[in-house]
């Protein structure tokens, strides 16, 4: 009898520990459960959910013409041929002033004249400063300065000249306009020292800028001529 009740218990034993073990196999399958879920719900959390609009893609113009139209050609400052000439004509004007006055001539005319060559000087310095620190740019309407000004339209340029020993600026080139082809504009005498002038139907283009840019330039005007007669 001993011998049977030991043998019902160790089989109340055993199956309390399968049960045991069963309910751990499950308690341990719903947490992977979860554990799995939390995890793909985290990773959703984490992954960004920007909404936000694309940026506007921004249209810009080129500088020295029109909105929206655009530039052919374009001519720059030589910073170096800048300089240069700045310096010399501010160093000749201070010259003249301090000799005017340190070592007057025995005329006070002269002296008067040789002072007014200085400050004439120095003021063409300032002024060739102010005008040097812009650019030329060529469109198909005409010839304009970066600040907006028409230097000459092309409908009324009539020829270009680039010769040796053509009345134009160094490393420039020379205009011909027509002035009965302006229509009724009007484009009064400019001087901008350095960069172009106009004088009745001629425009100077050149001074302190490189001769490639002015070359380039002076060719496509020509090209728009040829067209436009075409």
């Amino acid at each position: 009898m001993k011998f049977l009740h030991q043998s019902y218990a160790i089989s109340g034993v055993a199956k309390l520990c399968q049960e045991i073990a069963v309910l751990g196999i499950r308690l341990e399958l719903r947490l992977c459960a979860g554990y799995e879920r939390l995890s793909i719900d985290e990773e959703r959390n984490m992954q960004p959910t920007d909404h936000s609009p694309e940026p506007e893609q921004v249209q810009t113009t080129p500088q020295g013409g029109p909105a929206g139209e655009e530039v052919l050609a374009m001519v720059t400052v030589s910073a170096s041929r800048r300089w240069l000439a700045l310096g010399m004509l501010a160093v000749l004007g201070m010259l003249l002033v301090i000799f005017g006055f340190t070592a007057p001539p025995a005329q006070i005319l002269l002296q008067v004249f040789v002072v007014s060559l200085g400050a004439l000087s120095l003021a063409l310095s300032a002024k060739m400063y102010a005008s040097t620190g812009s650019h030329i740019a060529l469109t198909r309407s005409g010839l304009r300065d970066g600040d907006g000004t028409l230097i000459a339209p092309v409908q009324a340029i009539k020829s270009v000249d680039r010769g040796a020993f053509a009345f134009k600026p160094s490393n420039g080139f020379l205009l011909r306009l027509d002035l009965a082809l302006l229509d009724g504009a009007q484009l009064p005498r400019s001087w901008r020292p350095g960069l172009w002038w106009r004088l009745g139907a001629r425009v100077g283009v050149g001074g302190v800028t490189p001769g490639n840019q002015t070359k380039i330039m002076a060719e496509l005007i020509q090209a728009l001529i040829a067209e436009r007669s075409a």
